[in-house]
């Protein structure tokens, strides 16, 4: 819900510009850039990075913040293939708050490998998606969905660089994490689709169509679920 989400954010930044409350008005600009990225609107970036970091910095320049802001930033560059821009910036986001948790510096680690995956390097990407994925699992504990997500982009890169054997021990520790975590859940299905495509890969077309209909079952499951709310 975008639209709805951006006319929260303004919301929040007029109120906090009102009652004073720099914190919150830096935070609200920061995840309005972020808002831009999900929708894809590089066009923003500068205008709203400008606003962003006058609002951190006039906020203390919280190391939390500053850290948020880079990598947002990082990983709107990265999207627009500007990969020399995009690590230059994310490895700021490192140093920008040495203290921050485990999963926030593999999140960033992420971006890092989406910068060399989008300009089409993707082994590259392969070193900074696995510490990712040890950093986020450290932080968060090996059944947290959010692993399973770094698992899956592990996969995807290994089935991209034609490693199909490698992408499935991946991409099946992805869905032993998803299917008890989330149940019922896209997040599943798109498992389940990536999974048919590697076993496809392997030359195995029954288990690749097992999971192809897998995925459209978990699909047909999940529409079900959001028409009966």
């Amino acid at each position: 819900e975008l639209d709805a989400g951006e006319t929260h954010l303004l919301e929040a930044i007029t109120a906090a510009e009102r009652t004073g409350n720099r914190r919150t008005r830096a935070e609200a600009w920061v995840r309005l850039l972020r808002l831009e990225h999900l929708r894809g609107r590089y066009d923003r970036l500068n205008v709203y990075r400008a606003q962003a970091e006058a609002a951190v910095e006039l906020a203390g320049n919280d190391p939390d913040q500053r850290a948020m802001l880079l990598q947002f930033v990082g990983t709107m560059l990265a999207a627009q293939g500007r990969r020399d821009e995009a690590k230059a910036v994310l490895r700021r986001a490192l140093a920008a708050n040495p203290d921050a948790p485990d999963w926030d510096r593999g999140t960033i680690l992420e971006s890092l490998a989406l910068a060399d995956e989008i300009a089409g390097d993707v082994r590259s990407a392969l070193e900074p998606l696995a510490q990712s994925r040890a950093l986020i699992e450290q932080g968060l504990g090996p059944s947290h969905p959010r692993v399973a997500h770094s698992l899956e982009s592990l996969a995807v890169a290994w089935l991209d660089v034609l490693e199909p054997a490698r992408a499935r021990v991946e991409m099946a520790r992805a869905l032993a994490i998803f299917e008890p975590a989330l149940g019922t859940h896209r997040s599943v299905a798109i498992a389940h689709d990536i999974m048919g495509f590697i076993e496809l890969e392997l030359a195995d077309t029954a288990a690749a169509a097992d999971q192809h209909r897998q995925a459209r079952s978990e699909e047909r499951r999940v529409g079900k679920e959001c028409r009966s709310r």
